[in-house]
């Protein structure tokens, strides 16, 4: 029991040190120079709330980074994927870049987590994504193509969708490499209904 206490003593003595070191050396691993690549921020303001989205505040607590991260999640809690999109982009084949003609994407819920995109464009183009919300701040839904109308076979094409608070819109990244040549898009899907 004395050695059960006497360890509880040491770890209440020893965490603040522990977090004054784990916390200096977030913000020296914030001072990156290659500022917001791969999601990784510039700096610890990063991650504080805007002004804006603050209101009339104009003080930012030391627990904000948490604050902030509850208030974004409370902020995409409105937007459900579920809907229909008309969207427009382009993709890059062969080193060329070309428009997408204009394609219908009609999201539906499987419950949970899950969702199916059957995407639809003319002349008889029709695909099925399958779908899964990314765990995390914001909504982002991961999606591997299924079938495709164009392609005989499992075709080789992965998508990302990066949804905006405001409307439920989305940006849909696509990689694939089926069918040849490898391609990828950047298409921005607006909802219809």
């Amino acid at each position: 029991m004395m050695a059960k206490s006497f360890s509880l003593l040491r770890v209440a003595l020893v965490l603040p040190s522990l977090l004054a070191s784990a916390e200096a050396s977030l913000e020296d691993s914030n001072r990156s120079t290659l500022p917001g690549i791969m999601g990784i921020p510039a700096s610890k303001a990063f991650l504080q709330p805007t002004q804006a989205s603050q209101g009339s505040a104009a003080v930012v607590s030391a627990s904000s980074p948490l604050a902030a991260e509850v208030q974004e999640v409370e902020h995409w809690k409105d937007c459900n994927p579920v809907g229909v999109y008309r969207c427009n982009g382009q993709c890059l084949k062969d080193g060329n870049a070309s428009d997408v003609p204009e394609e219908i994407n009609t999201i539906r819920s499987n419950g949970g987590a899950f969702y199916t995109n059957i995407v639809t464009a003319a002349p008889d183009f029709t695909e099925t994504e399958l779908c899964t919300q990314v765990p995390g701040r914001g909504l982002v839904l991961k999606c591997q193509t299924s079938s495709r109308s164009d392609f005989d076979g499992m075709p080789d094409v992965v998508e990302e969708y990066i949804f905006e608070a405001d409307k439920c819109g989305f940006t849909k990244l696509v990689w694939g490499t089926t069918p040849a040549p490898v391609f990828t898009c950047s298409i921005r899907c607006e909802r219809s209904q």
